[in-house]
């Protein structure tokens, strides 16, 4: 999953440099004879992480809801390991019987985790955040 999600991510890191390489602040300091590297790593890089670090986080719970929903059909890991997808789809026979918790437990845990890495990834892009320089 990490793979099919690299793209996206690569993408917008890509298209948030090139937007600030286009601003005035880094045609400032090329002419005040900072270098490129010194340029992208201390003042494009904080510019850039916050965003990436948020839209990772979104894509954190993305990929975790995939594939709880690709073991949920079998797809993913196997039986002697555990997996909330395949939680999930062992006790979906007990849902006609009635008994809704053994597969209600495992869903709130995904829910709980994706938020949770939401939460905390919005927390830490706005720490990062607050020392962007222009």
């Amino acid at each position: 999953m990490s793979i099919a999600y690299a793209p996206f991510v690569a993408r917008l890191t890509r298209s948030l440099v090139i937007s600030e390489r286009a601003r005035p602040y880094v045609s400032a300091y090329r002419v005040q004879g900072f270098s490129g590297g010194w340029i992208a790593l201390r003042r494009v890089l904080p510019n850039v992480v916050p965003t990436v670090g948020a839209q990772s986080t979104l894509n954190f719970g993305y990929v975790l809801a995939e594939l709880a929903g690709l073991s949920f059909l079998g797809l993913g890991v196997q039986a002697p390991t555990a997996d909330w997808g395949a939680m999930i789809n062992e006790s979906q026979a007990g849902l006609v019987g009635g008994h809704f918790l053994p597969a209600l437990i495992p869903a709130i845990a995904v829910v709980i985790v994706v938020v949770a890495v939401n939460v905390i990834g919005e927390e830490i892009s706005e720490r990062i955040g607050g020392g962007t320089f222009e």
